[in-house]
């Protein structure tokens, strides 16, 4: 006789998430806004999505000895971050650095250092979400026999 109680896969949602792993070897992202001081924010070690990234690593500027206040996002729709200063309280410039020890500027797409505007876009896209579904198990009814049904 056949199994009776069939289970079936049934897609619940869908979950789009690409996590980066930030270590003690790409750490680092160093920037300047008085064009002549490199200053070295350390991004705390962990797993983050490009959003929570782009949150921490201006959450570190922001607590850095920098004198101007700093935005970066990560763009969706085209993956690529965005850098920009208000060249505020005396901020005379604003540059990404790269090529120091455990840069992080690579993994942000960001290939060369940048210098002479107040904001940037990366150099290129980063990798894309990857997409989990997550199931739910559907159990066929229980069907009674009507001897053991009690409304009939």
């Amino acid at each position: 006789m056949a199994n009776a109680y069939a289970n079936v896969q049934k897609p619940m949602f869908k979950y789009f998430e690409y996590l980066v792993t930030v270590s003690s070897s790409n750490n680092t992202f160093v920037f300047r806004d008085d064009g002549a001081t490199d200053i070295t924010c350390t991004i705390p070690s962990g797993d983050y999505t490009w959003t929570g990234l782009a949150y921490q690593i201006r959450k570190q500027m922001r607590a850095s000895t920098g004198v101007a206040v700093y935005t970066i996002r990560y763009r969706v729709n085209t993956r690529v971050f965005y850098f920009a200063s208000d060249l505020s309280g005396g901020a005379a410039s604003f540059q990404i650095r790269t090529g120091h020890a455990n840069d992080i500027a690579a993994t942000l797409g960001v290939t060369g250092s940048k210098t002479g505007a107040s904001a940037y876009d990366g150099d290129s896209a980063v990798p894309v979400l990857t997409t989990v579904t997550f199931t739910q198990v559907a159990r066929l009814p229980r069907v009674r026999r009507s001897e053991a049904r009690e409304d009939l």
